[in-house]
């Protein structure tokens, strides 16, 4: 049988060296997670949304290696990891129509 661990199942299909890179990839992934919920910056519903749907993804990956029966999953989670790498390292947004004064009416 296969492993049931995404991780478990690429260290048994492709050797330690796409593990480790796969494990350093996660770490990095969930620092990210972390820096984006402690960030002001980033809005609290976006915070909850992203970070809900990034656990469920996380725990799908604890119970079953998917890459091969259903790769849009697998990409949905990379995709919405790169959303939290954006949101984590996003600058607030800056009024661009402040320079203009009120019109009085």
């Amino acid at each position: 049988g296969t492993p049931h661990n995404i991780w478990l199942y690429i260290y048994d299909h492709g050797g330690f060296i796409p593990f480790f890179f796969y494990c350093i990839f996660t770490v990095l992934m969930v620092v990210n997670g972390i820096k984006m919920l402690l960030s002001k910056k980033v809005e609290l519903q976006m915070k909850f949304l992203v970070y809900i749907m990034f656990a469920v993804i996380l725990l799908e990956y604890f119970l079953e290696p998917f890459i091969l029966p259903l790769p849009s999953f697998y990409i949905l989670g990379l995709f919405l990891m790169g959303v939290i790498t954006s949101e984590a390292r996003r600058e607030p947004k800056k009024n661009k129509y402040r320079r203009y004064k009120k019109l009085k009416l």
